[in-house]
């Protein structure tokens, strides 16, 4: 797993949040991040649900940057159906401006 291919996020830092989860009874929180591939790739349903897993409920080992979601902001834009995914889009760019991601169920 390269570094680059999960938005700058390190392995040891995903690691760390997967193990975390599994001594954890607390609150549920995202253990993973996707990849530019996934975010490239999946399906406009999942790819939306990864992205605002990882913006809503991150692990602390994993809390995204706002230069992180730029990139993934990016990589939404070259996807021929960018159209599919704009509210996932607009939930990326408040995220850059600061403007807080509610958790969603």
């Amino acid at each position: 797993m390269e570094k680059d291919q999960y938005f700058g996020v390190p392995l040891d830092n995903i690691l760390a949040a997967q193990a975390h989860s599994i001594h954890s009874r607390s609150s549920r929180q995202c253990i993973n991040v996707p990849s530019r591939t996934e975010v490239a790739s999946l399906p406009p349903g999942q790819v939306r649900e990864a992205i605002v897993e990882w913006l809503s409920r991150p692990a602390i080992e994993i809390i995204p940057s706002k230069t992180q979601i730029q990139e993934v902001l990016d990589v939404l834009y070259t996807r021929p159906d960018h159209d599919a995914v704009g509210d996932v889009m607009v939930l990326c760019e408040h995220y850059i401006q600061g403007i807080r991601i509610p958790a969603m169920n």
